[in-house]
């Protein structure tokens, strides 16, 4: 808006930031300056291994919202589509010169906080609940819905798959490959 060229900003973050005080001031300036931002609360309900429900009064962080005056809406995170026509919507408003919107995506994350292991073994979060999450699996949900509505076949999927293997390789040759920045661009962008 204030450079007006048409670009919006999308801030991804965790439950845990919501408890900090810059996520409110975040939310309170895009408001209030009326900014093209879309704030996507990943909310998979543990701040490193705190449940969501010893953390933050109320009934969900999309209400949040309200209180200063913008959008806010809660879905299910694993529902690519339903996520999809949601920040459709949300950058709609942003260009329209409609502010921001809040979106919460209800999703969990499998692993631990930090590095490969799963801290449901460590005793932080009930297996029961992992087991159910695994379940509602977004990218097997989506896989199976291309398949049942004819939208994609099996083979156009190892064919996507194969090309985003080979991408995904080539970058991976270009980053080894590439000379380590220098010491004199470390606080370069910083402010």
């Amino acid at each position: 808006v204030m450079q007006e060229n048409g670009r919006i900003s999308v801030a991804f973050f965790g439950d845990g930031a919501v408890d900090e005080g810059s996520f409110h001031e975040s939310l309170n300036f895009a408001s209030l300056k009326k900014l093209p931002v879309i704030f996507v609360c990943e909310n998979n309900f543990y701040a490193t291994n705190t449940h969501q429900s010893v953390r933050q009064a109320g009934d969900g962080i999309a209400r949040l919202a309200e209180g200063y005056g913008i959008p806010g809406v809660s879905i299910d995170g694993n529902d690519v589509i339903t996520v999809f026509k949601t920040a459709q919507k949300a950058v709609e408003l942003a260009r329209s010169g409609k502010g921001p919107t809040l979106i919460e995506c209800k999703t969990y994350r499998w692993k631990g906080h930090v590095g490969p292991d799963c801290d449901v073994e460590k005793g932080c979060r009930p297996k029961e609940e992992l087991d159910q999450w695994i379940k509602r699996c977004p990218i097997k949900w989506f896989k199976e819905r291309l398949l049942n509505e004819n939208l994609m076949s099996e083979s156009e999927m190892s064919q996507v798959a194969k090309q985003v293997d080979e991408e995904i390789e080539e970058a991976v040759v270009f980053a080894k490959n590439s000379p380590f920045p220098e010491e004199r661009e470390l606080l370069e962008d910083v402010y």
